[in-house]
């Protein structure tokens, strides 16, 4: 071997132990700090967690009426949803929508209110796949009824839902 090839392989031995050695050292400080954290006596009491303002999505209303002597209607108003898009270049679009469950007693009613997040959820997933310019046609609004009528009534185990009522259904 020549005494110029010695010299660049002695230098890279060099360097990779010291860098073995720098890397050692590091894991070691890392090590070490790591040991003195303890979250378990850490004091989380003082943190204020900052309140998120609602979005638009996360805002409508819930109202249980009872109709008459055997009717009841639970209402879930102001629920937005995104449009269905034809195009990619077409504006962003939503629809509002109210919406009036039916059920035979207050049992049911109150069934209805407590899954009011998933049916609200489920109804954006629905209506998402409509485009706006089909979606208020008498047979794609009765397919959707039926369709949530029978997913919720599914999740209650009992024919909870007598008949489902859009009270209005905006787009814009």
């Amino acid at each position: 071997m020549s005494k110029e090839r010695k010299d660049t392989t002695f230098k890279k031995l060099v360097k990779l132990v010291i860098w073995l050695l720098v890397m050692t050292a590091i894991a070691l400080v890392i090590w070490k700090l790591y040991g003195r954290i303890d979250l378990k006596q850490a004091d989380f009491s003082k943190v204020t967690v900052k309140k998120q303002e609602p979005t638009i999505y996360n805002m409508y209303k819930v109202k249980s009426e009872k109709v008459n002597n055997q009717l009841y209607y639970v209402r879930i108003n102001d629920i937005y949803c995104d449009a269905y898009k034809l195009r990619e270049t077409d504006n962003p679009s939503y629809f509002k929508v109210d919406i009036v469950f039916e059920a035979h007693n207050k049992k049911d009613a109150k069934a209805i209110e407590e899954i009011t997040v998933q049916t609200v959820n489920e109804i954006r997933n629905m209506l998402k796949n409509y485009p706006i310019i089909d979606i208020d046609r008498p047979s794609i609004m009765a397919y959707i009824k039926r369709d949530l009528k029978a997913k919720m009534n599914n999740v209650l185990k009992n024919n909870a839902v007598v008949e489902i009522y859009f009270e209005s259904f905006l787009c814009g």
